[in-house]
């Protein structure tokens, strides 16, 4: 009867051992998560020398209220946006404020949601995010070209459901004088 016992205790302790339970466990110390992406790992996010530096490399918005600019986009702004095949998406319509290079406003959409915006000018080009409640969604408008009172370029628009970019068309109100 010992045998037997010796043989089960024997082929537990194998079966143990093979399947790697027996074995010590080496705990490894987890990769380093690079939340700034590749290459910018260098760059500390909370060192405010760094901060629009590492925006300016991943296409952030981010102006300074202290720098001067020709553009002048302060006033009423209809912004139209079209899907890669040119088919109507949506309008919004805002009031921009500007200081500096800084871009902000209010408005709505054309179905009655609340828009806000934030953005920067960067050369004669502004970028421009744009988030809608109570219906979620971010519209980011990337390097629209600035020409008088109109600007054009593309977008990618983000809600709970998914993602589509396109192009957006937008047109400054310019108050009419009677000469």
């Amino acid at each position: 009867m010992n045998y037997k016992f010796l043989a089960m205790t024997l082929i537990v302790a194998l079966t143990l051992s093979l399947s790697g339970y027996g074995q010590k466990t080496i705990q490894t110390e987890p990769k380093q998560i690079d939340y700034l992406g590749e290459g910018l790992g260098w760059m500390e996010i909370p060192s405010t020398e760094h901060t629009a530096e590492y925006l300016a490399k991943v296409g952030g918005v981010a102006g300074d209220p202290l720098a001067i600019t020709s553009e002048n986009v302060k006033g009423n702004w209809t912004l139209e946006l079209r899907d890669l095949q040119n088919r109507p998406v949506g309008k919004i319509n805002l009031e921009l404020f500007q200081i500096g290079t800084v871009v902000y406003g209010s408005g709505s959409t054309t179905d009655g949601l609340i828009a806000t915006a934030d953005g920067a000018i960067v050369d004669n080009t502004i970028n421009l995010d744009v988030v809608t409640v109570p219906r979620i969604a971010l519209y980011q408008l990337k390097k629209l070209e600035l020409s008088g009172n109109t600007a054009g370029g593309s977008f990618i628009a983000y809600s709970p459901v998914g993602y589509m970019g396109g192009n957006v068309y937008a047109e400054k109100d310019v108050p009419k004088t009677l000469s």
